[in-house]
């Protein structure tokens, strides 16, 4: 991309050219957190060339210039929900490859009738869903009664899975607020642009009462913007964190059926 293509995108008139200059930044450099190779190189990662990030920090003074106190609190809804975003994806990735291999080993010996050898293999896997499976191959070995054992694994389970969802609420409620915030926003704009209009009386101007539209309109294009993408992240990770407690389901089913 050219730095003095992106420098006259973004210096056009603002109304023309605001949406389509902050989607085209996005696209080329989603989230603007890293301009490298992924996260496993993230200490080597070159910053954001400062172009760049100067016209991101134009484009939003002039976002916030035009769009007031409710652009303001949709940034901060559209940061809380980047930040709940990174935070999930990297809770669930390593929530859902800790053990697993581990346990589906120690199913297999389980599965054999080999308990010494799966219990051996479940030793030190005390955190997620591998914890829930250890406990109940260690209690069937112990020779613990099934009702007690049920029980026991469906509290582990049921913590299991509040920690899958924690935060994902959050989102929900950043995507069903944020496009409500903004239609707020446009009808404060439109009455104060009609306002001005029945105060300048016969002298209306009609480029003063276009302008006045169309920054009212600015706060539902922030709105849904804001929406938009929060709605795609949280299916997402909602449905990664259900398919993973329903594996959790599976491996905990396979040891009450094999014991």
């Amino acid at each position: 991309m050219s730095p003095f293509f992106f420098d006259q995108l973004c210096q056009n008139d603002l109304k023309r050219d605001l949406t389509l200059c902050l989607v085209f930044t996005l696209l080329n450099h989603p989230l603007g957190l890293f301009w490298g190779r992924g996260w496993e190189n993230a200490r080597h990662v070159r910053p954001m060339p400062e172009f760049i990030m100067q016209q991101l920090l134009t484009l939003w003074q002039q976002m916030l210039q035009y769009g007031g106190v409710i652009a303001i609190v949709l940034l901060f809804l559209s940061i809380v929900a980047v930040t709940v975003i990174v935070y999930k994806s990297m809770q669930l990735s390593v929530m859902g490859s800790t053990g697993f291999s581990r346990t589906e080993d120690a199913l297999a010996l389980w599965r054999r009738q080999d308990r010494a050898a799966a219990l051996a293999r479940m030793e030190g896997t005390n955190r997620g869903g591998a914890q829930v499976v250890g406990y109940a191959m260690h209690s069937f070995n112990a020779a613990t009664a099934e009702p007690v054992v049920r029980e026991e694994v469906e509290r582990l389970a049921h913590r299991h899975y509040q920690r899958l969802k924690s935060h994902l609420p959050i989102l929900e409620t950043i995507a069903a607020v944020s496009p409500l915030l903004g239609l707020f926003g446009t009808v404060l704009g439109m009455i104060k642009a009609f306002r001005a209009m029945e105060q300048a009386g016969s002298q209306v101007d009609p480029s003063v009462l276009s302008g006045g539209i169309w920054q009212a309109l600015l706060t539902t294009g922030i709105g849904l913007a804001v929406a938009i993408p929060t709605v795609l992240a949280y299916q997402w990770l909602d449905r990664k964190s259900t398919r993973q407690f329903e594996r959790l389901e599976d491996q905990v089913t396979r040891v009450f059926t094999n014991r």
